[in-house]
């Protein structure tokens, strides 16, 4: 497992979900096109087509941010220091520390994916190979930054 690879599996997850959005959007829009305009209840169903619409672009716009976010700290994450954007290797799994996905799959292992802003990324944050720390009753032991 390298930081590449995880890399990949996330901007590859947050494609889906941002094409999944975008196929949403489009049937709520072809099919708030294609209703009569007869009534209050057309009123009222369009209301709430529009409503979801907006509620789909605004994950949309997470989604990009996201994506956004996870190029920056994947060409930032450098040193022997745990900081955003570095794949850690603990006792517990693998960590990568950009943004927050859970759990994703690469080459067939699972990679927790969390934000550095998270309770657990704070604790990471600075840490070196063979530091330990302890979150929800659980230690995690850093073996290698990657």
């Amino acid at each position: 497992m390298n930081r590449q690879t995880a890399y990949e599996s996330c901007r590859h997850t947050l494609q889906q979900r941002e094409a999944a959005l975008l196929s949403s959007i489009a049937e709520l829009s072809a099919g708030a096109e294609g209703k009569s305009t007869a009534g209050d209840k057309h009123e009222t169903a369009q209301a709430m087509a529009q409503l979801e619409q907006e509620k789909l672009a605004q994950q949309l716009t997470l989604i990009r941010n996201q994506l956004i976010q996870l190029e920056r700290f994947h060409a930032t994450a450098s040193g022997d220091a745990v900081t955003a954007g570095h794949l850690i290797d603990t006792n517990k799994g693998f960590i990568y520390l950009t943004v927050p996905l859970g759990k994703v799959k690469a080459e067939g292992q699972e990679v927790m994916v969390i934000s550095p802003q998270s309770p657990l990324g704070v604790k990471l944050l600075g840490q070196k190979a063979g530091a330990k720390v302890g979150m929800n009753g659980m230690e995690f032991e850093i073996r290698k930054l990657l």
